[in-house]
């Protein structure tokens, strides 16, 4: 099963959207961009039976993409 945690990091935007892709397929869940630019992407899965937001920021002291906020169903 894919897995995501706050912290984890990603050294582009394309390998961020993939991890994204792959936890979606192993949830069985759509998900909407709420917000995407070059420094953030906001994600929200939103099913019936499912409802989570992420949301990750580029950092550039380490050049890379983070999970900064990872909100799973009933722990927001």
């Amino acid at each position: 099963m894919w897995t995501l945690f706050e912290g984890m990091h990603f050294l582009t935007k394309q390998e961020v959207q993939h991890a994204l892709q792959q936890y979606r397929v192993s949830k069985g869940a759509n998900y909407k961009i709420q917000l995407s630019n070059p420094r953030k992407l906001i994600v929200i899965f939103d099913d019936d039976s499912y409802a989570w937001m992420c949301m990750e920021s580029y950092i550039f002291a380490s050049k890379q993409w983070k999970i900064r906020k990872l909100c799973e169903p009933y722990t927001c």
